[in-house]
């Protein structure tokens, strides 16, 4: 069994609850808890308390990537929870901005909170670097907590996915179709002291087994929902997709806007309607968007509010 319950996201309608922009998810898979990403302040923990969810004594959290909504309300975990390890991508220590014609903004964390909590953190890299293993074998055994795993019947560009005790997995997106990106041009990257266009490699998502198959649980999905679920059926070829719980990051940065063509939003729900999975969104997918893809999904879209709970 698994129950996801959004501890904070854009929208409340609960008077004990904050919501902000940003996202963070408790996750309770089989009596296993866990935490997806930590919203933009310290308001999760504080929606978190009001629904008597303890956040410490969690043993791992999940930072999809690194920007401030998704990652902002960390410290205030690490301060709380002196035992929990938190799982991101190697790429996720670069700087990634805002930026809109002449202003620019940093929009992720600092690095000093990285050196700071450095034994807290693990550093997952696509390539095997950090963890100096022989990626030619099939498994290797990390921790005592996870493994890399080269994933099944792909014997050449293997999808490599940081697997978790309980059938929980970290994957990057490895299918990047460039039409089902995030159609988002203000978010840069910091390379070599110049700003370019944020690639979003620093970008992971969580893939669950459950009973009857898949749950993809993708925050922000600045990869395009489509790449990360054909990255899923790449990784699980014989899985079927049951659920999808994401933000299609479809909503402009000031306001309820779109920051993408009607177009693209219809295609992106005409491909999870294609899924026939369940589908669960909410964030930075947007209100606008999000009624623009019921009209093509119907019952088979809902929206994950802060305070509310899913039981799959």
């Amino acid at each position: 069994m698994i129950e996801i319950t959004a501890l904070v996201e854009n929208v409340c309608e609960r008077e004990d609850l904050q919501a902000e922009h940003g996202l963070s998810l408790f996750v309770n898979k089989d009596n296993r808890k866990f935490l997806i990403d930590t919203g933009e302040t310290r308001a999760y923990l504080e929606n978190a308390a009001a629904m008597d969810i303890d956040l410490a004594h969690i043993q791992t959290c999940i930072i999809t990537h690194n920007h401030i909504d998704h990652i902002g309300g960390l410290e205030s975990l690490l301060k709380i929870n002196p035992e929990v390890k938190i799982y991101l991508r190697a790429e996720a220590k670069s700087e990634f901005y805002f930026k809109y014609l002449f202003a620019k903004k940093q929009i992720s964390a600092k690095r000093e909170l990285f050196e700071k909590y450095a034994d807290r953190f693990v550093w997952i890299d696509e390539a095997g670097r950090n963890f100096r293993v022989d990626l030619e074998n099939a498994d290797h055994r990390m921790d005592e907590d996870a493994y890399l795993n080269k994933g099944s019947n792909n014997s050449s560009g293997a999808t490599l996915s940081y697997d978790l005790p309980g059938g929980i997995h970290l994957l990057p997106v490895t299918v990047r179709e460039e039409q089902y990106i995030c159609k988002d041009n203000l978010l840069f990257e910091k390379k070599d002291g110049k700003l370019i266009k944020d690639h979003f490699d620093h970008e992971q998502f969580v893939v669950m087994e459950n009973a009857g198959g898949l749950v993809i649980v993708s925050s922000c999905s600045h990869n395009g929902i489509v790449n990360i679920i054909e990255t899923t059926k790449k990784h699980f070829p014989n899985k079927p997709i049951t659920h999808i719980i994401a933000g299609f990051h479809m909503k402009k940065s000031k306001g309820d806007g779109l920051n993408c063509s009607k177009e693209f939003v219809k295609e992106t729900a005409e491909a999870l309607a294609a899924t026939g999975a369940m589908v669960y969104t909410c964030h930075c997918t947007g209100l606008a968007a999000y009624e623009i893809m019921q009209e093509v999904l119907g019952t088979q879209l809902q929206y994950l509010k802060t305070g509310s709970a899913i039981r799959l």
